[in-house]
Order: C-alpha cells, then sequence, then structure tokens
C-alpha cells in the first residue's frame, strides 16, 4: 500500500512539474506574443504619425501650385495646422506699415477678443514658434472665454517673410491635446514654405511690373526711334529737294539773267534786218 502511495507521489509530482513547465513556457509565450503586439501597434502608430505628417506636409507643399494672395496661403495654412493639430480654433494677424492687422478667425470659437498691442509686439520680435498658457496673457476676457472651452494654451507660429516676421498664427490648443514637440516642430516648418510661398508670389509681382515697366519703355523707345527714323527721313528727302531745287534754280537763273541781254541782241537783229531789207 506504501508503494502505491509513493508511486501516485511520484506520478503527482511529475505531472506537477510538467504543469508548472507549461505554465512557465505559456507564460513566455504569452509574453512573447504581448511583446509582439506591443511592437505592431508601436509601429502602426508610427506609420499612422508618419502618414498624418506626410498628409500635412504635402498639403503645404502643394499650395505653391496655387495662385493665392497672401491672406489665402495663411487661412489654408491654418486650416491644414489646425486638422493636423486636431485643435479647435486658430486666427492670424499680419503687418501693414508696421500697424497689426487683424485675419479671419478659423473654428469653433471664430470671435475671439483681440490681445493688446504690447502683447503683440512682444510676439512679433520672436521668431520661431512658441507656445504660451493663458494665464501667462494678461487678458481675462480672452482667457475665461477660451477655459469655458477648455483651451488653456495658445500656439504662436510666426511666418517670416524676407528676414522679418510678417505675419503670425494663433492655434488654440485645449487642455486634453498632448502634443509631442517635434509635431510642433513640422509646424514651424510648414510655416517657412508658407513664408517662401508669401516671397515667391511678391518676387513674381515684382518681375510683372518691372516686365511691364521694361515693356512700357520698350514701346516708347520703338515710338520715339520710328519718330527719330521718320525725321531723318525727312530731312534727307528736303535735303535732296534743296538739292534738285538748286540744281534746277542755276540755270533758270541763268537764262533768266541772259534774257535782257537776248533782247538786246533780237533788237539789234530786228534792227539788222529792216536795214537790210531797205
Amino acid at each position: 500500500m506504501s508503494s502505491m502511495g509513493d508511486t501516485y507521489k511520484e506520478a503527482y509530482e511529475r505531472e506537477r512539474e510538467a504543469r508548472l513547465l507549461a505554465e512557465k513556457v505559456l507564460d513566455e509565450k504569452t509574453r512573447e506574443v504581448q511583446s509582439s503586439i506591443d511592437m505592431i501597434q508601436f509601429q502602426f502608430n508610427d506609420l499612422m504619425k508618419q502618414k498624418k505628417e506626410s498628409d500635412y506636409l504635402l498639403a503645404i507643399a502643394q499650395l505653391a501650385k496655387s495662385d493665392l494672395d497672401l491672406a489665402g496661403l495663411v487661412k489654408q495654412y491654418i486650416m491644414a495646422t489646425v486638422k493636423y493639430l486636431e485643435a479647435d480654433v486658430a486666427r492670424y494677424t499680419y503687418l501693414k506699415e508696421n500697424v497689426v492687422m487683424h485675419g479671419d478667425a478659423i473654428g469653433k470659437k471664430a470671435q475671439l477678443p483681440n490681445y493688446k498691442a504690447d502683447f503683440y509686439n512682444k510676439i512679433y520680435l520672436m521668431e520661431n514658434r512658441f507656445t504660451c498658457f493663458l494665464n501667462e496673457i494678461n487678458h481675462s476676457s480672452l482667457t475665461n472665454k477660451l477655459l469655458e472651452s477648455e483651451i488653456n494654451r495658445v500656439l504662436f507660429l510666426p511666418i517670416k517673410c524676407f528676414g522679418k516676421v510678417s505675419t503670425v498664427c494663433e492655434v488654440y490648443l485645449p487642455k486634453a491635446l498632448d502634443i509631442e514637440s517635434d509635431i510642433l516642430d513640422q509646424c514651424q516648418v510648414a510655416g517657412y514654405q508658407i513664408g517662401g510661398m508669401i516671397e515667391a508670389n511678391i518676387n513674381v509681382k515684382k518681375l510683372k511690373s518691372s516686365y511691364l515697366e521694361l515693356k512700357t519703355s520698350n514701346d516708347k523707345l520703338k515710338k520715339a526711334q520710328s519718330q527719330l527714323v521718320h525725321s531723318e527721313k525727312m530731312a534727307s528727302l528736303g535735303q535732296l529737294a534743296a538739292g534738285v531745287a538748286h540744281e534746277i534754280n542755276n540755270p533758270i537763273g541763268f537764262v533768266t539773267s541772259n534774257i535782257e541781254t537776248l533782247k538786246d541782241y533780237s533788237s539789234s537783229i530786228a534792227d539788222y534786218f529792216v536795214l537790210s531789207q531797205q
């Protein structure tokens, strides 16, 4: 009986060890599968992030093919940036003869109070993108309105034109939105592209204006040249006419000056004929 008990005990121990080994292998396999799932999820998220970034930069690059003016380019840039960052509202300002002008707002809270003049002077001195929390802005009416919408910070994206900040875009970010720094850097890179497009548009307008001026000057020169050639032709024709008149006038003058002499000779001859007949 004792021998049978020992046999069962040994069998139980073997089964227990086998079960523990199987559980250990299963646990290792589970961890491997979970690790693979996590890796796949990470790669998927990374691919989606890259796709989103590529779509954003492609949308900005395609604006170079359009014939939009400054306001149109900035609006399209803001709309693409709001979509990329999943923000709710944005707007922009621009300098016109050193005066801050306000553009249209985009998003749910389109009607927002403007900042004070000293704050605009500050943000136009910034050459790179920066984020500012609402409690850092001394503007209670704007802050209260945005906090009601769960917005707690503003992303400022300056756009430089010919080396100077000419436009600043304001993107209002909600509290729940956690945005990595490299994503914000992409927004700034896109802003550089917009600045380059604006410079290109201004240069094209200048070239067109210069071309029109040159064309007008060329037309005037052609007209002046034509008039000069006509004047030279008329002068040459006048000289020719004067020469011909001179050549005609000489023999006429000779004939005219000798008519009196011819009259005298004719009178003498007539007298001779009369005397001869007598």
